[in-house]
């Protein structure tokens, strides 16, 4: 656009004369190019079509964002009524709970009176015990007349509502039985021993494997019962296992090794499991300087008297159940057990399903290689060794599994050798001991003697 402004700008007219007359006039004179003019136009068009355009586009935009605010407050109400349903389950847990608490409540105070009721019952056994004793003409035992009492007084107890209707008649008579028998001091001396075993075996593994275990619960068997065992939560043991300490520290030594690897409880696997048992065992009794042994290979001194029946505290042979150092040498031409069925070399190795695929028999193989090794190092040492070469091993390791590991964990070339030297002397490795090389294990012929085969649910 041109625009030119002029002061005084003339312009010519004629009067109604004819005349010529100048005018003198301020304006301002705008002159529009066309083509300037065009461009002004098409430039607004286009201006609008964009501010057109970016109103849309904010419109878009405001109705998407609306509906993302939609959905997430949709979403929002579904987590709040999640919340709520929660909430609500927590709720009905709690009733629940106090109910539970409630009837466990009842059942203590139940079980409290019950136990008096049955104190109450023991005194007046004891009473008419003695009076009949002294009265009855016939000449009956003590043992006699307790036993009349009791079955009269359970039968008594069964029809009684103070002990809930429908009791069964046996189980009411063996629990006053219970009540009511000699030597419950005796027991009860030999529970608080055995559980003591338990409870120093349990805090010794817990800081060699680095747990938190409490100690597990004991169910004392009959005297009568030749076998203490692991049933995978509990130990089971007798009476007698209380002078017997290796007993009770193999048991609890078996929950360490579940938990850590969980070998297979058969063949050569399960012969590891036995052997990691006992010397784990006798590391912990050798740590109790009240117990521990000159004779550190021995297991279980004594027990082969409890086996035969007699009484393992009185026993002056003190002859062990394994012996570590020498398999198959614990005992021999015995009465009642004849020989010591472990075997010491692979040239012997168990190959028949009795007992579990030889897990007792064969575990003298691996027993003997770890004293082997503690002759060439130490006791503690070889011991440490075993446990670092436990925790790497698989369900299904063999005894050449183990030899290789225990090479592989330890870096000394000193125990690397003195390592070789204990499996070769057991059959594993090959001599000598140059190079470290293994070999494959040899066909052996079978022992002849096997322990009776056992559960695989149940560490013996």
């Amino acid at each position: 656009m041109l625009v030119s402004l002029n002061d005084n700008i003339s312009a010519s007219s004629r009067d109604e004369n004819g005349k010529t007359e100048s005018k003198s006039n301020d304006r301002i004179t705008v002159i529009v190019d066309r083509d300037l003019y065009r461009f002004l136009k098409v430039s607004a068009a286009v201006l609008a079509i964009l501010l057109g355009i970016t109103a849309f586009g904010v419109g878009l935009d405001f109705r998407a964002g609306t509906s993302s605010v939609a959905q997430t407050m949709k979403e929002m109400r579904a987590e709040t009524d999640e919340v709520k349903k929660i909430v609500e389950g927590i709720k009905q847990s709690a009733e629940e709970v106090n109910k539970n608490r409630a009837a466990i409540d009842d059942l203590k105070t139940h079980a409290g009176e019950a136990d008096k009721r049955f104190q109450d019952t023991e005194r007046e056994i004891d009473s008419r015990i003695v009076e009949l004793l002294k009265r009855q003409p016939q000449g009956l035992s003590e043992q006699q007349v307790r036993e009349m009492i009791v079955v009269t007084l359970a039968d008594a107890f069964s029809k009684s509502k103070n002990l809930g209707d429908g009791q069964d008649p046996d189980r009411v008579v063996a629990a006053v039985r219970a009540t009511t028998q000699p030597g419950t001091d005796a027991e009860a001396r030999a529970r608080k021993a055995i559980e003591a075993d338990i409870a120093y075996a349990t805090e010794f593994l817990n800081k060699k494997f680095t747990l938190q275990f409490v100690p597990p619960p004991l169910i004392l068997l009959s005297a009568s019962d030749l076998n203490a065992y692991w049933n995978g939560s509990s130990v089971h043991a007798p009476p007698q296992v209380q002078y017997l300490h290796d007993v009770t520290f193999r048991e609890v030594s078996h929950r360490y090794i579940e938990d850590t690897v969980k070998l297979n409880f058969e063949g050569e696997p399960g012969a590891l499991e036995s052997s990691y048992a006992n010397i784990l065992a006798i590391w912990i009794r050798q740590s109790k300087p009240d117990i521990a042994l000159k004779e550190y290979w021995l297991f279980a001194p004594g027990a082969l008297a409890w086996l035969e029946g007699k009484d393992p505290a009185r026993d002056q042979t003190k002859m062990p159940l394994e012996n570590l150092r020498n398999p198959g040498q614990a005992y021999r031409n015995d009465a009642v057990l004849g020989n010591d069925p472990q075997v010491g070399h692979m040239k012997d190795i168990y190959r028949g399903f009795s007992d579990n695929g030889g897990v007792h028999i064969n575990a003298g193989i691996p027993n003997r290689a770890f004293c082997e090794l503690a002759q060439q190092l130490n006791f503690n040492r070889a011991e440490e060794i075993w446990l670092l070469t436990f925790q790497k091993l698989l369900p299904t390791s063999k005894f050449i599994d183990v030899a290789n590991t225990m090479l592989e964990v330890c870096k000394d070339t000193k125990e690397q050798r003195a390592i070789h030297q204990a499996w070769s002397a057991v059959g594993v490795f090959s001599e000598p001991a140059i190079g470290f090389q293994q070999v494959q294990q040899r066909n052996p012929s079978p022992i002849q003697q096997a322990l009776p085969p056992d559960a695989p649910s149940r560490r013996d």
